[in-house]
């Protein structure tokens, strides 16, 4: 949280550079997983203003003038109000509270790598709350791209060239199965491979024994494309299946690196070792956070399931187009490691409660709609267009 001291006024003294606001954002506590109250971003001025913005649904919107004389117990709404003088105030909190959300990192964009075919975006995004990546030819017609979830601390996201104002693309898919090689990684001294015949990979905490966290390994073969061809995005789906109630299941998508064995230690790397934070290990890249937001809590049967398929905009897409471009020969027989496992920090994580949820296996005898699937759509080389405009949003609707 970003605050600032209290002890001038302590002592009697009033700074000269005091701030005039207060910049608000609020998630869901863990403790309370079912609170109706949803996250927000808001900013309160000096003067009795104070404006939120509901991730959501932007007709929940509000704005108030919560001065004395005015609405202090915030009674009316007057974000819709079409008085001249609400509009603009309207108007001024808007800017002021994109300014301050800036300034605080709650959204800003770090680093721009995008080229004329394609490329990324990192930035700092607000934690547990929700952003849209969009796009347009003439910045007047906007198109979304894809969504993803912040992480409080830079992450990096796809950012796809759909069409520009000179070309129109024309999108063909390439889709590849998991590879029976497939696994769960186990924590503890030493960590270990289980579960490699299962029909389903275990991921979660386990108090059972042997006790300890669990993360699924998904192994696909990535295919050749042709000469005149260039990767537009790339998507994983997963079919989960839930083995508690309690709570909703936030667990982050990672890469393990492109090898040429399947294997469960490619190359004899280490990779056999249980990690969830950056290690130095250039393989160990974050790819979505929030993977399995969209498994939420409820489902009462481990027989109830859900196909869960990773966002457009998710750094698999900039990961692969970086492989593709650096390997314009590439004739098949790479693997992509993948890695789903327990947002590190959360309630759910290693040594806590006894939470779990399973991915059917690709090496079981499940159908190909229930197996984890890579999906890699392809665009021709000449469609790239002469200017590509971005934004991102923050809210869900």
């Amino acid at each position: 949280m970003q605050g600032v001291s209290l002890e001038p006024f302590i002592r009697g003294e009033v700074p000269n550079d005091w701030r005039d606001q207060l910049f608000i954002e609020y998630n869901h506590d863990a403790e309370f997983p079912t609170a109706s109250v949803r996250p927000y971003i808001s900013l309160i001025h000096e003067d009795g203003l104070k404006i939120v913005r509901y991730q959501e649904n932007s007709s929940w919107n509000e704005l108030f003038d919560t001065s004395i004389s005015a609405d202090p117990y915030e009674i009316t709404n007057i974000n819709n109000s079409s008085a001249p003088v609400d509009q603009q105030n309207r108007a001024t909190m808007e800017d002021l509270l994109i300014e301050e959300s800036y300034k605080t990192d709650f959204l800003k964009i770090l680093q721009n790598n995008m080229t004329d075919s394609g490329g990324s975006l990192t930035l700092a995004a607000g934690e547990g709350s929700p952003f849209k990546l969009e796009s347009s030819a003439d910045l007047q017609s906007w198109n979304e791209e894809g969504s993803f979830e912040g992480d409080n601390e830079a992450v990096t996201i796809s950012a796809i060239n759909s069409a520009g104002s000179g070309a129109a693309v024309t999108l063909t898919s390439q889709t590849v199965i998991g590879n029976s090689a497939d696994h769960v990684l186990r924590s503890g001294s030493p960590p270990g491979i289980i579960n490699a015949s299962s029909a389903t990979l275990a991921v979660g905490s386990t108090t059972s024994s042997p006790s300890g966290g669990r993360n699924a390994v998904l192994i696909f073969e990535l295919p050749s494309i042709g000469s005149d061809e260039q990767i537009h995005s790339a998507t994983v789906a997963v079919t989960v299946e839930r083995l508690n109630i309690k709570t909703d299941f936030d667990a982050d998508l990672w890469s393990l690196g492109i090898y040429d064995s399947n294997g469960t230690d490619p190359d004899g790397n280490g990779l056999v070792d249980y990690h969830e934070i950056t290690t130095g290990n250039a393989n160990l890249v974050k790819l979505q956070d929030a993977f399995l937001n969209d498994l939420t809590a409820g489902t009462a049967s481990e027989t109830d399931s859900v196909r869960v398929t990773s966002s457009p905009v998710s750094r698999l897409s900039d990961y692969l187009w970086q492989f593709y471009n650096a390997n314009p020969d590439y004739s098949g027989g790479k693997y992509l490691h993948l890695r789903v496992n327990p947002e590190i920090g959360s309630i759910n994580d290693i040594g806590g409660e006894n939470v779990q949820f399973t991915i059917k296996a690709a090496h079981s005898s499940n159908t190909n709609q229930e197996k984890p699937a890579l999906t890699i759509e392809l665009k021709d080389l000449s469609d790239v267009g002469d200017k590509r405009f971005y934004r991102v949003r923050y809210g869900e609707d």
